[in-house]
């Protein structure tokens, strides 16, 4: 259920967690923040450090994500440089100042590699379920739309 390199859950565990989360949302009306995060030019820090060090920026930023996230929010490695959070309770209007506070702790790391100190960034896209949804991955498509333009946005 927990990914072996970072440590946050597994894409399979998340699943699990995003499907029941689903149901309880279609049983009450009870809403989780459903969110996707892309490390930005993740590809360059492996180009140019290797993949060692591409691990170990992984495993930092997950660390930090998971010292700066509640303790009922999830964590999922979905794929790379992908995650996923599922944040219960988190409110509509609270998105933008929490989406801000986490991509300030990221950009905050240092990350020492060798004699060099890597500097990273992440965006994000947050959605919410809706009536109209079949399952889970309605909300997932829509979050990781809103980080695709966001991260396009930052280009």
């Amino acid at each position: 259920n927990i990914d072996s390199l970072t440590k946050a859950a597994s894409r399979r565990s998340g699943e699990q967690s995003l499907t029941s989360y689903f149901k309880q949302y279609l049983e009450t009306n009870k809403k989780a923040a459903i969110v996707m995060i892309d490390v930005d030019d993740f590809k360059l820090v492996n180009d140019i450090y290797g993949h060692d060090i591409g691990d170990l920026v992984l495993m930092e930023i997950v660390k930090k994500l998971k010292q700066s996230i509640r303790s009922s929010d999830h964590l999922i490695r979905w794929g790379g440089d992908e995650f996923v959070g599922i944040f219960p309770d988190l409110k509509e209007q609270d998105i933008i100042e929490y989406e801000e506070y986490l991509k300030d702790e990221i950009s905050s790391l240092e990350i020492l590699a060798g004699d060099k100190m890597i500097k990273v960034t992440i965006s994000l896209g947050f959605s919410f379920f809706k009536a109209s949804d079949i399952d889970y991955n309605d909300a997932l498509k829509r979050a990781d739309e809103i980080m695709y333009n966001s991260k396009k946005s930052r280009q």
